[in-house]
């Protein structure tokens, strides 16, 4: 018990760090879609509350590397990923990318190239990295599938990016203090500076700080709720609200 308690500062330090991280990578792959001046407008604060914001997400691309992980073998110099396991975790994305070509989508399938591109590069270390060192500990053995965990989180970005380039849900009404009249905006994100906002007639995207707002309020519209293949993989979205609510 008591090694535990010494271990914990160590242990959340490091878990902070890589939320963190991953949550930088994340940006990278939102603002590529979107503008890397744009960027420049999230502070540390907007870094730090957006960690927690996608600490789920985060939490399940770690656990996914990790039993990939899992199933890595070392024997002698040599270092193995279990066959059935790594065509069927190749195999998942693969298909997504196919059926995105043959039938369509609403938004990028960055994702899915993320990870087949993050399975093929772990794939590829393992056959670099000699088996010795990757037996040391546990540390050695996640090292090798960091580039998964990376990639995935800026194909989400990237994916985030593309989905709000198409979004026209959560639609306000924004009066600002050098306008006369009122419009109606859609929010993409919220910043401790102001808010990232899409006109839609306009077909552009609008950076507004607080101290320009005089008056913000939601419309409220009715969305579609449409299935996880769409929402994650973006196939079988035809006939969908691109940003629906997740049933």
């Amino acid at each position: 018990m008591k090694e535990f308690f010494d271990a914990a500062p160590k242990f959340i330090g490091v878990t902070s760090f890589v939320v963190l991280l991953m949550t930088i990578v994340h940006e990278w792959g939102y603002f590529y879609v979107l503008g890397w001046h744009l960027q420049t407008i999230a502070t540390t604060y907007d870094y730090l509350s957006n960690s927690f914001v996608w600490l789920p997400t985060i939490a399940g691309i770690l656990a996914g590397a990790q039993a990939l992980e899992a199933t890595m073998t070392v024997e002698g110099d040599k270092v193995r990923l279990d066959r059935p396991i790594l065509i069927a975790a190749s195999a998942i994305p693969a298909i997504a990318i196919l059926l995105y070509f043959l039938i369509g989508g609403q938004s990028s399938p960055a994702l899915s190239v993320s990870s087949l591109v993050g399975i093929a590069t772990v794939f590829i270390i393992t056959k670099v990295v000699p088996g010795k060192w990757v037996a040391k500990d546990w540390k050695h053995r996640f090292v090798l599938v960091a580039p998964l965990v990376v990639l995935l989180m800026l194909g989400y970005g990237i994916t985030s990016g593309y989905s709000d380039l198409s979004k026209t849900s959560d639609v306000y009404t924004v009066n600002q203090k050098e306008r006369q009249s009122t419009r109606p905006l859609v929010l993409l994100r919220s910043f401790e500076k102001g808010i990232l906002v899409r006109d839609v007639p306009a077909g552009r995207i609008e950076f507004i700080r607080w101290e320009n707002i005089n008056s913000l309020s939601r419309l409220l519209m009715t969305e579609k709720s449409v299935g996880y293949l769409c929402i994650w993989f973006s196939i079988v979205c035809r006939g969908s609200d691109p940003n629906p609510i997740i049933p």
